[in-house]
């Protein structure tokens, strides 16, 4: 997540832009795995405030570990577009860093023990606009990125910068970025492409 000077620099401006209102920058980590993103936005941009989601267990029991600021949130839930319940699926290697989510539907009586999503909306309900202002949200989570563009996506232009990770290799013929696309086709943007990371910087703010 270290890009190249311009892109840097638009990082910067904005972060600093934020700091001289009187507001904290926010930074969302979806898909914040074992914490060493969460760890170098923190480090990189030190005022922000971090929130890292992260829904495998095992994953987070490490993040636990390994995060070092008091300041960085986890969120030990699916980040989506609705509310539902989801198992964890892992793959036959059970491979940390690529652990996805499977929706289920459960009776009553297993709600308590089902795994739920939040939303975006959900975690701007507890960080208000009074205080908090969106910098940059990371996203790479396995390919859910087509169900968390599907619908609610307005959040997708408070942001100066989104660095995704798209998946359409992952699950050929499926689509994956397409809701992604049209999301970000309601503003002004500029796109670019570092490795596996797509990188959306938002002209309009």
């Amino acid at each position: 997540y270290s890009f190249n000077k311009s892109i840097s620099k638009v990082l910067f401006d904005h972060y600093s832009k934020i700091i001289s209102n009187n507001k904290i920058p926010l930074i969302i980590d979806c898909g914040s795995n074992i914490g060493a993103s969460s760890n170098y936005f923190k480090i990189i941009f030190p005022k922000s405030q971090i929130i890292a989601i992260e829904p495998d267990i095992e994953n987070n029991k490490l993040f636990k570990k390994n995060v070092y600021s008091n300041n960085i949130i986890l969120f030990e839930n699916a980040i989506s577009s609705e509310k539902f319940y989801y198992d964890i699926i892992r793959s036959q290697k059970n491979d940390w860093r690529s652990s996805s989510i499977k929706k289920v539907i459960s009776n009553k009586n297993e709600i308590n023990q089902r795994n739920t999503s939040i939303t975006l909306n959900d975690i701007f309900s507890k960080f208000r606009v009074e205080k908090y202002s969106p910098l940059l949200i990371k996203i790479d989570i396995e390919g859910h990125e087509k169900e968390l563009f599907k619908k609610n996506t307005e959040w997708a232009k408070d942001f100066k910068v989104i660095v995704i990770e798209l998946h359409d290799w992952l699950k050929p013929n499926e689509a994956i970025s397409s809701n992604f696309s049209k999301s970000i086709s309601v503003f002004n943007n500029e796109t670019f492409t570092f490795g596996e990371n797509t990188v959306v910087i938002n002209k309009s703010i």
